[in-house]
Order: C-alpha cells, then structure tokens, then sequence
C-alpha cells in the first residue's frame, strides 16, 4: 500500500513491501555495530561493516566505518 504509515510508536516511516522503511534501518544500524563490537572484542581489524536489507524485492544497503553510518539513499527493486 502507498503511503500507509508505520504504527510503531513515534516512528515516522512509511511501509514499504511490508517494512517500514525507518525502522528496518534502525535495526540494521544496531545490527551493524554490533558486529562491530564483536570484531573488535575478537581482535578482528576490519575497518568496514557492511549492512543490507532485503525483503525479498526491495534492498537496502549500509556501511558502518569507525562512527559513521552511510546510508544508500537509493532503493533498490529486484527488477533492477
């Protein structure tokens, strides 16, 4: 549906393929650095995390380096 707006409390997302697209990428965010922590508790040295959403048509992608979180603003569709 268009324009149909997420119903979690506070959350100004809409819904997109059955996802809101603010809240699918606060999840991912925490998902991110968390798996940045791990390295780092590990004495793993990666530099960059990587994060992707999919429902299973719609994508989006992530990059975690240091603090900064960089958010591809462009969403991808399976057709493309």
């Amino acid at each position: 549906m268009d324009d149909e707006r997420c119903k979690r409390k506070g959350c100004t997302g809409t819904i997109e393929d059955g996802y809101c697209d603010v809240c699918v990428i606060a999840e991912l965010k925490a998902e991110m650095v968390a798996a940045q922590k791990f390295n780092e508790i590990s004495g793993n040295n990666i530099a960059i995390v990587y994060g992707v959403f999919s429902s299973g048509k719609l994508w989006i992608f992530l990059k975690l380096e240091q603090k900064t979180v960089n958010i591809d603003l462009e969403k991808y569709a399976i057709t493309q």
